[in-house]
């Protein structure tokens, strides 16, 4: 397997109330996020700090076999 993070935005009361008015207004359901990514087990982190720290450990254990893909975005669409 990769090891897949994610950093969702819009936690906040203030972040799920500009979420709310996106056209991805998903964003503002984190429980189901939450669900959704323990059940594939997705690691989750709270801060782009986090996410980079988190990509720091997953970097020192070597590249990975075959055909690879990252993605990394902070813009909502």
């Amino acid at each position: 397997g990769v090891p897949l993070v994610a950093l969702q935005t819009g936690r906040s009361t203030a972040g799920a109330a500009i979420a709310a008015s996106h056209t991805g207004s998903m964003a503002g359901r984190a429980a189901a996020y939450d669900a959704l990514f323990a059940r594939y087990g997705v690691a989750t982190v709270r801060t782009p700090a986090e996410l980079l720290e988190t990509l720091k450990l997953l970097d020192g254990g070597g590249r990975l076999p075959g055909p690879r893909l990252v993605s990394l975005s902070c813009s909502g669409g």
